[in-house]
C-alpha cells in the first residue's frame, strides 16, 4: 500500500488528532475507566482520521527479463544446402535457453515483417523473393522499438532489395546479434537466371534464345545445356563454364502452332550443391507467317489450274505444288532416263518434309500408284492428330475409295464414308444443297441470310464421287437429289479435314464472271476452306490489342477494345481476365477512347493472363468477342544464383550495433547476456482509492450501532 503525497494540512491534521487521541487516553488510564465502549469509539476516530488522508492502494509490475527479438529470414536463397531446415532446428534447440532469460518474440521476414507465433515455426517456408534487412529491422524498430531490448538476426546475409544495410542500422540504439549458416564450404553451383527471347514464333522458322546462367567452382569445366518441349529434347549445346556470367547462344525450329511451354535445362556436373535452379520454363506462342500448302494433284485439270492460281495470288499463303503429268501406267515412247520429268520424291515428301506444311491437299491422287507405303499414309494421319495440321482431299477418278483409301490410315481422319472403287462418278450438272448455312467454310457474307443468297446464284457443278455421311463429321453440301455428300468436314485431334466431293468449282468462277460479277466469293469459298482447315480464324470487327507481351509482376499493362466496325461503339464492352491461379476478375468500366476502349490493369503473380472481351447487346447476347494471352515473367534477383553466405555483412551488422556475431554452430547466450543487462522498471499495473470504497462507510456505521447496543444493554442493567 501506498499513502498519497501529504500537503501541509493533512500533517496538521493528523498531528492534532494523534495529539488529541493521546490526550484521552492519558485522561482516560488516570481515572481507570478504559471499556469497550472507549475501544470503539477510539476505532471509529482512527478510521475516521484515516479516510480523511484520502489513501490509494497502488500494485506495481516489475519487468525483469530484456525483450528479444528474433529476425528469421525466409527468402529463397535460405532454401539451398538445407539452410533453412538447419535454421528451425537452431530455433528450436535454443528457443528454451532463450526463453529463460528473455521474453522472446519470433518474426518472419521477405522482404516485409510478419509475427510468428511458436506453433507456426515449424510451417515456415523459404519462399520469399527478396531479402531486405534494413526495412524489416526498422520496421521491427518503428513498431514495437520501446519494448525491444536486443534482436537476433538469423540469415544468409543476402541482402539484395532495400537501402544499405550498414548504413541504415547507424542510428539503432539496441544491439542487433546476427546469427548465419557456416560459410566455410566452397560452394559448386549452376543456376540459370533468365532466357531471353521473343514471346512468339513463327512457325517453320528458326527461333533464337539466350540462355544466361551464373555458374560457381566450376572454373574452364564442360556443361551440356538441353532444351526441352513436352519432356522432349529439341535442342543440344555443350560450353564452358566461366566463373560468374555466362550467356549461351541456341536455336530451335517450332513446328506446332499454339502457347507452348519450353525447359532450359543444364545438367547437373559432380559436387553440385544445388540443382533445383539448373532448369528455367518459358512459353513461345508459335503463330504464323503464311499458311504453307502442299498441294498434290494426279493429273493436271482446271480445277487444279484455278486453285492453284488463287492461292499462288493470295499474299497470307504459301504453295509447294505437284502435279502428276505421266502416270506409271502411261506409255512413254523413250526410256525413263530420257525424260525432263523428275520422280515423285515420295520418301521426302511423306516422312520429312510433310510436317513443315499447314494443309495438305490430295486431288485425285491415288497413292498406291507411286510406291507410297502404308507408312507413308500413317504419317499424314499423325501430320493432322498429333501436329495439327490439315488435309483438303478433293474428287476425282483417283480420289476417296477409288484412289484405294478405303481401310488405309487416312480413313479414320477424311469426313466422310469413302465410295467403293468400282462405284463410278455421278455425272450430269447440278446445284449442291447447303444443308449447313452457318459453318465458317460456306460464309461468304456478313449474314446467314446473305450467304444463302449467294449460294443460291453459283451455277451448277458437273458430277460427283458417291460419297456418304460420317457420324462425328460435319456435312456442308449435298447432291440435291442423290443425297450424295459433296462437301463435308471434321475435327480429328489437334486437326481438320474437308472432303470434297466435287472437283468443278471452277464453273462458279467462270459462271459467275458470264453474269458479269466477278470471282471474289469463288475466293472467298475457297479461302474459308483453306483458313479453316489450316486453323487460321480471319480477324474480325473487333479485337483486343496489347502493345507487348513482354511483362513482369507489377508492370502495368495497357489493354485497347478495337472495334473496326464503328457501329459496334454502342454496345456495351466487358473485359475479364483469368489469372494464372484460374481466380477470374471482370472489368465492366472502361475508359473510351477513339479506336474503342482502353483499360489497365498491374499483374502480381508470373505466368500466362488470359483476357476475354465481349460486347453486349441490351438483354445480354453478344455481339461480338475476342481473347488474347498475355504472359508476365517470374523476376529473377540473386537469390535465384548467389548462393554464397555473405558473413562479413552479417559481421559488420553486429559490429556496428555493438553486438555479437556467430554461425548456427558457434552461438552463445552468454554472449549476449554480457551485452544486454536486466532491467528492472517500475510501472503502475493497478491503483484503487481506498476512502471511496463503500466497505469503510459500512464498518463505521456497524461500529457505531454497536456502541448503541452496548450503552443500551448497560443502561437496561
Amino acid at each position: 500500500m501506498q499513502i498519497t503525497a501529504l500537503s501541509l494540512f493533512d500533517v496538521l491534521i493528523l498531528v492534532l488528532a494523534l495529539a488529541m487521541l493521546g490526550y484521552v487516553i492519558y485522561l482516560r488510564a488516570r481515572a481507570k475507566k478504559l471499556s469497550w465502549l472507549f475501544g470503539i469509539r477510539i476505532f471509529v476516530l482512527l478510521l475516521l482520521v484515516f479516510l480523511l488522508l484520502e489513501p490509494v492502494w497502488v500494485s506495481f509490475n516489475r519487468k525483469s527479463k530484456p525483450n528479444l527479438a528474433v529476425l528469421v529470414d525466409t527468402s529463397s536463397s535460405m532454401r539451398y544446402g538445407g539452410r533453412f531446415n538447419t535454421v528451425i532446428k537452431f530455433i528450436k534447440q535454443n528457443l528454451p535457453l532463450l526463453e529463460k532469460y528473455f521474453t522472446v518474440d519470433i518474426y518472419r521476414f521477405s522482404p516485409n515483417l510478419e509475427p510468428v507465433a511458436q506453433k507456426e515455426i515449424s510451417e515456415m517456408k523459404p519462399n520469399g523473393i527478396t531479402t531486405d534487412i534494413s526495412n524489416s529491422v526498422k520496421q521491427l524498430l518503428n513498431s514495437f522499438g520501446q519494448n525491444i531490448d536486443a534482436v537476433l538476426l538469423i540469415s544468409d546475409g543476402q541482402n539484395n532489395a532495400g537501402p544499405d544495410v550498414a548504413e541504415a542500422l547507424k542510428s539503432a540504439d539496441i544491439p542487433v546479434f546476427t546469427v548465419h549458416p557456416s560459410a566455410d564450404k566452397q560452394i559448386t553451383d549452376i543456376s540459370i537466371i533468365d532466357v531471353r527471347c521473343s514471346d512468339f514464333a513463327f512457325k517453320s522458322l528458326p527461333v533464337e534464345l539466350t540462355a544466361v546462367f551464373y555458374a560457381y567452382g566450376l572454373k574452364d569445366r564442360n556443361i551440356k545445356i538441353y532444351l526441352e518441349k513436352d519432356k522432349e529434347i529439341i535442342s543440344s549445346k555443350e560450353t564452358i563454364a566461366n566463373e560468374g556470367y555466362n550467356e549461351v547462344i541456341m536455336s530451335f525450329i517450332p513446328k506446332e502452332l499454339g502457347i507452348h511451354n519450353y525447359t532450359i535445362k543444364i545438367m547437373p556436373v559432380e559436387g553440385e550443391t544445388v540443382i533445383l535452379n539448373n532448369n528455367r520454363e518459358f512459353t513461345i506462342e508459335t503463330v504464323r507467317d503464311k499458311l504453307r500448302i502442299l498441294y498434290i494433284c494426279g493429273q493436271p485439270n482446271p480445277e487444279y489450274y484455278y486453285l492453284r492460281n488463287l492461292i499462288k495470288s493470295e499474299p497470307s499463303m504459301e504453295l509447294v505444288s505437284f502435279v502428276i503429268l505421266r502416270n506409271p501406267e502411261n506409255i512413254a515412247i523413250v526410256s525413263d532416263d530420257q525424260l525432263s520429268l523428275i520422280p515423285f520424291p515420295t520418301d521426302t515428301v511423306f516422312t520429312k518434309d510433310l510436317f513443315d506444311y499447314d494443309v495438305l491437299i490430295l486431288e485425285n491422287f491415288n497413292y498406291a500408284k507411286f510406291y507410297i507405303m502404308s507408312q507413308h499414309l500413317v504419317n499424314i494421319n499423325r501430320f493432322v492428330k498429333e501436329r495439327g495440321g490439315g488435309l483438303l482431299m478433293i474428287a476425282g477418278e483417283n480420289a476417296f475409295g477409288k484412289g484405294n483409301y478405303r481401310g488405309t490410315a487416312l480413313e479414320e481422319i477424311i469426313p466422310v464414308n469413302m465410295d467403293k472403287p468400282e462405284e463410278p462418278l455421278e455425272e450430269g450438272f447440278f446445284n449442291a444443297r447447303l444443308v449447313n448455312y452457318s459453318h465458317p467454310i460456306v460464309l461468304l457474307a456478313d449474314s446467314v441470310k446473305e450467304s444463302t443468297k449467294i449460294w443460291d446464284e453459283f451455277p451448277p457443278v458437273d458430277g460427283c464421287q458417291k460419297l456418304r455421311e460420317k457420324p462425328g463429321a460435319v456435312t456442308i453440301a449435298v447432291h440435291p437429289w442423290k443425297n450424295h455428300v459433296c462437301i463435308a468436314c471434321g475435327e480429328y485431334g489437334k486437326g481438320r479435314s474437308v472432303a470434297m466431293g466435287i472437283n468443278t468449282t471452277w464453273r462458279w468462277l467462270l459462271g459467275m464472271a458470264q453474269k458479269g460479277k466477278s470471282g471474289i466469293y469463288y475466293r472467298k469459298f475457297w479461302k474459308n476452306v483453306l483458313n479453316w482447315v489450316g486453323h487460321i480464324e480471319e480477324s474480325g470487327n473487333f479485337r483486343i490489342s496489347v502493345a507487348q507481351k513482354n511483362y513482369i509482376p507489377g508492370n502495368q499493362i495497357n489493354v485497347d477494345l478495337i472495334v473496326m466496325d464503328k457501329s459496334l461503339k454502342f454496345y456495351k464492352p466487358y473485359l475479364s481476365i483469368t489469372e494464372p491461379d484460374m481466380k477470374i476478375k471482370q472489368i465492366n468500366v472502361l475508359s473510351v477512347i477513339p479506336d474503342g476502349w482502353n483499360v489497365k490493369f498491374t499483374p502480381s503473380l508470373p505466368g500466362k493472363y488470359i483476357l476475354k472481351a465481349w460486347l453486349e447487346k441490351p438483354g445480354s447476347n453478344i455481339v461480338a468477342e475476342d481473347k488474347k494471352v498475355v504472359f508476365i515473367k517470374k523476376t529473377v534477383s540473386s537469390e535465384d544464383f548467389n548462393l554464397q553466405v555473405n558473413r562479413p555483412l552479417m559481421e559488420k551488422i553486429a559490429g556496428i550495433t555493438n553486438a555479437d556475431s556467430f554461425t548456427l554452430t558457434d552461438f552463445s547466450i552468454d554472449r549476449i547476456n554480457s551485452r544486454v543487462k536486466i532491467k528492472t522498471v517500475s510501472g503502475i499495473k493497478r491503483q484503487v482509492n481506498l476512502w471511496t470504497l463503500p466497505v469503510f462507510c459500512f464498518i463505521m456505521i456497524g461500529l457505531l450501532l454497536a456502541e448503541w447496543l452496548i450503552k443500551r444493554i448497560g443502561d437496561a442493567t
